[in-house]
């Protein structure tokens, strides 16, 4: 029997800008709110989060093909990629460091980081994705919870404003979620949670530009 090895982090970097920015964005919201695993994290989620605004300026002064802006705005774009490599390792360090399988997995998904385990991907609790062939509607789903007694119910809220302000979404008991009249081509931070026998799981955040 081959030797199962340990859980790994993995950033899947975005490949445009805004991408980027929302995705970063989402994490920061994670690292905060996980203080137990990341509350000595280095850079802080707070600097994170100045470092993705300084890029998102810099990305919009580009659009006005001023001469050099473009140069500034990727050295603003290295320090964010930068500041998620910081982070990918310190998440890797703590899943490695927690002497246990399942904690380590969670520990990675915790971050907002995706998972693979002997190379093949895990599959993420919380995702929110374009739902297929329609436009301005996202798509929330989250791994189910089983309630040892009582009942399991799911709340759900979205930020257009990378986190400052939220829109509470109807709870339920399905672990899906839709919501419909968002802008195409507009930044959102959806989160999800799973209540089960009244006890509260954590907040759990994913970004998406919408189609």
């Amino acid at each position: 029997m081959s030797k199962q090895k340990r859980p790994t982090a993995v950033w899947k970097e975005p490949s445009k800008i805004p991408n980027i920015i929302i995705d970063v964005k989402a994490k920061v919201i994670n690292m905060k709110n996980n203080p137990v695993y990341f509350g000595t994290i280095a850079p802080t989620p707070d600097d994170v989060n100045k470092d993705a605004d300084a890029l998102l300026t810099a990305e919009s002064l580009v659009k006005t093909r001023t001469v050099g802006l473009a140069a500034d705005r990727d050295i603003k774009l290295n320090t964010v990629k930068n500041d998620m490599y910081d982070w990918l390792a310190f998440t890797q360090s703590a899943a490695n460091r927690s002497g246990d399988f399942a904690t380590a997995i969670a520990i990675i998904q915790a971050a907002g980081f995706g998972v693979k385990v002997n190379g093949v991907k895990v599959k993420a609790p919380f995702a929110v994705t374009n739902k297929k062939g329609a436009k301005g509607v996202a798509s929330l789903k989250m791994k189910k919870v089983k309630a040892v007694k009582g009942l399991t119910t799911y709340d759900w809220r979205y930020s257009a404003d990378g986190g400052v302000t939220w829109i509470p979404l109807l709870s339920g008991g399905k672990a899906n979620q839709i919501i419909e009249g968002l802008t195409s081509g507009a930044s959102i931070i959806a989160q999800g949670r799973a209540i089960a026998d009244n006890v509260a799981g954590i907040w759990i955040a994913e970004s998406l530009v919408v189609a």
